[in-house]
């Protein structure tokens, strides 16, 4: 559902969008499908590749999902490719062959910056990382133009760009944010009930997730009753749940939840959202956070600092370092006579913050580049690209 919303909003300022999916295993398998009425949406087209994941079938079918992704570069105006931490898979492909084959303009984003966070995962990963980072540098400085989803990705790879532009991982919608006599309640509580705690994001090593149980359940009877809810899937699960196997009365793990009202009705129920990212990633959920009207715990990393610099009070700790999450913590709650002032200075950072604004400011982006293009072919001058 969060897809479908990116992608319906950006055909308002789109007139022709043409997604490049992979084919469905099992449509019945999938979690949080969205219908959409093509009849409705006339700009919106679709290509589905002979291809539907799994590294086992992926030489054998490469030749066609190759030859598709040609025949769909030859014709775009603009060919949009996105980062992995893979150094060969799909999204390496899809530039590699817009590199060669693009007629039009070509973008790459950077939402985040694996790089980094292969570094943050250990072993191999970390080993892999100079390699991922090697390949990013390249295409940031090839691509046309780039857009950078968060300070700390700019920063680390501004330099290169051609052109750019920075854009907040935003996808919130006016409906979205949550109002203050609703917030208000929330902390009217009484203190003998337990603190409600989530942590939000997918359950992968540099998302930090280990640091923030860690860091809970070292402070034992420190703190007054808490109840921490980890909602996500992830590689990391397994680890996850056996970290927090003695802890199963206060530490539970829930199915993630569709991206849209449902989501946000749950997560303003809670008080405070931890956001441990060792990453350099601008996390949406901080974000949706603040339109929650929560309390905000989040690691220290630049892109977090950047993006929640205006909003006062929050809580910051040294990334990956359960020690500094724990006093971070303590801090907050010597502090939990200013959580109704957190919760609504939230909720007053994020109005008019949302989707719609990200890419109405990226349509024009694309079209500022598109009449520079146009105005140098018309002078005779050589294009610098």
């Amino acid at each position: 559902m969060g897809l479908a919303r990116d992608v319906l909003t950006q055909l308002k300022y789109e007139p022709e969008l043409r997604l490049i999916c992979l084919r469905a295993a099992d449509i019945n398998a999938m979690a949080d499908t969205y219908d959409i009425a093509l009849e409705e949406y006339p700009g919106l087209s679709f290509r589905i590749l002979p291809w539907s994941g799994g590294s086992r079938s992926w030489l054998l079918r490469y030749p066609a999902i190759r030859a598709a992704l040609i025949e769909e570069a030859r014709n775009a105006s603009v060919w949009h490719t996105t980062c992995s931490r893979n150094l060969w898979d799909l999204t390496t492909l899809s530039y590699e062959v817009g590199r060669r084959y693009a007629k039009g303009m070509q973008v790459f984003c950077l939402d985040s910056d694996p790089a980094a966070m292969l570094e943050k995962s250990g072993g191999w990963s970390a080993l892999k990382a100079g390699l991922v980072r090697s390949q990013f540098n390249r295409r940031v400085a090839e691509a046309d133009a780039t857009i950078f989803l968060g300070t700390g990705v700019e920063q680390r790879y501004g330099h290169l760009a051609r052109r750019s532009i920075l854009t907040k991982a935003v996808w919130l919608q006016d409906g979205d944010v949550a109002n203050e006599e609703e917030v208000k309640r929330k902390f009217q509580q009484s203190s003998s009930e337990p603190i409600r705690i989530i942590v939000p994001t997918r359950l992968e090593a540099w998302k930090g997730v280990d640091d923030a149980i860690e860091a809970l359940t070292a402070l034992g009877d420190q703190i007054p009753p808490w109840k921490l809810d980890v909602m996500g899937e992830g590689s990391q699960k397994e680890h996850l749940v056996s970290l927090a196997r003695n802890h199963a009365q206060q530490i539970r793990f829930l199915t993630p939840v569709p991206y849209g009202p449902q989501f946000f009705e749950q997560l303003r129920s809670y008080h405070i959202v931890l956001v441990p990212t060792r990453g350099s990633e601008e996390a949406r959920i901080v974000y949706d956070a603040a339109a929650s009207g929560c309390v905000l715990i989040h690691s220290r990393t630049a892109t977090l600092e950047a993006a929640l610099h205006r909003l006062e009070p929050r809580w910051s700790f040294e990334p990956g370092n359960p020690s500094s999450l724990s006093s971070t913590i303590m801090s907050a709650l010597a502090e939990r006579s200013r959580w109704v002032e957190a919760g609504l200075a939230g909720i007053a950072l994020m109005q008019g913050e949302t989707i719609d604004e990200m890419h109405r400011l990226r349509a024009e982006f694309f079209g500022s580049i598109k009449d520079l293009q146009r105005e140098i072919v018309a002078s005779g001058a050589q294009y610098p690209g």
